[in-house]
């Protein structure tokens, strides 16, 4: 690789990392978790897919990127089903932990989305509060939602994924995405009381 496809390659993982992030942290997993699979899944991308044409990169890291959040995913299942006696920590740590998760997204979202930080009121603590608290809830009412909602939520919202593109990561048809946002959406809209756009 010469020095200049090196620098794409990494200008393209700094610019999707905090969406990387974020996508892990929606599908439940801790800090150190999401990370580590962040870390595999640059790596991995980078081994296989780093020759192929720069357009292609986001779909490509997100669909290795979501094959190795399963394969997390599973293995974290199998854990509990092995050690079914021991608390996982999440369980002993408490609302702190939650709200001090909430205000990390809502961090890690703001910067993904600078125009926000530009003209929002999260300049003054009590708001940031209430809208790391609303944050949550929305966090927590998308953990409810199916896998592929879920997914094909997080990819146009926060990684602003064309329908075509999440199609190519989830390996369905651009109607099944079509589909799978528009219940994602309708069953966020009646669980957290909202109106339609």
């Amino acid at each position: 690789m010469t020095k200049s496809e090196v620098h794409q390659l990494e200008r393209f993982f700094l610019a999707n990392q905090n969406k990387a992030f974020l996508f892990c942290q929606y599908r439940g997993l801790s800090e150190q978790d999401s990370l580590d699979i962040m870390q595999d899944s640059m790596l991995q991308f980078y081994k296989h897919y780093s020759q192929k044409s720069e357009d292609d990169w986001a779909p490509l890291f997100f669909a290795v990127l979501r094959n190795k959040l399963i394969d997390k995913q599973r293995w974290l299942s199998l854990q509990k089903k092995l050690f079914f006696w021991q608390k996982p920590a999440s369980d002993t740590q408490g609302d702190a932990d939650s709200t001090e998760l909430a205000e990390s997204l809502l961090v890690a979202y703001t910067e993904v989305n600078n125009d926000v930080l530009r003209n929002n009121e999260l300049v003054n603590s009590e708001n940031a509060l209430a809208h790391a608290q609303s944050y949550q809830k929305l966090i927590d009412t998308i953990k409810l939602l199916p896998e592929k909602q879920q997914m094909v939520f997080l990819l146009k919202t926060i990684n602003e994924f064309s329908e075509q593109q999440i199609a190519n990561v989830l390996d369905v048809s651009v109607g099944t995405v079509k589909q799978h946002y528009s219940r994602a959406k309708q069953q966020l809209q009646h669980s957290l009381g909202g109106q339609d756009d």
